[in-house]
């Protein structure tokens, strides 16, 4: 097996996502890709379920960036769209974050645990687990 070095990781990086799948979103009448995540994808979901109980964090609008795509893998939004996506329907982004975490293999328990396992989460005090 070969060795790999920078440049072979390099040449991964495009402009363009790959298309892994499709979402139907009913209150727009139409379908959306659903692009291939990213390291650094991940990484932006991942925080933004560990702050599920901070108001302020738009998961459901985190999702949809990482996410939707135009049928030739081009993102639809970027970092400055998560304040306005907020704003928006949850009928209208729930369909893209459902089908993203199904191919992206997030499960609801997931969002549970990163969020009993944050500063933010339960203490070992509380009442509950």
């Amino acid at each position: 097996m070969k060795a790999l070095t920078r440049a072979d990781f390099q040449e991964q990086k495009t402009n363009r996502a790959t298309v892994v799948g499709k979402a139907e979103v009913p209150a727009l009448g139409g379908v959306v890709s659903i692009a291939k995540l990213s390291a650094g994808g991940r990484d932006r979901i991942t925080a933004a379920m560990i702050k599920l109980g901070d108001v302020n964090t738009p998961y459901h609008a985190q999702v949809a960036v990482e996410a939707a795509c135009s049928e030739n893998g081009e993102k639809l939004f970027t970092q400055a769209d998560l304040k306005w996506l907020s704003a928006l329907d949850e009928d209208t982004l729930t369909p893209i974050v459902d089908e993203a975490n199904r191919l992206y293999k997030i499960a609801k328990e997931d969002e549970g645990d990163k969020t009993k396992n944050s500063s933010t989460g339960q203490t070992d005090g509380s009442a509950t687990d």
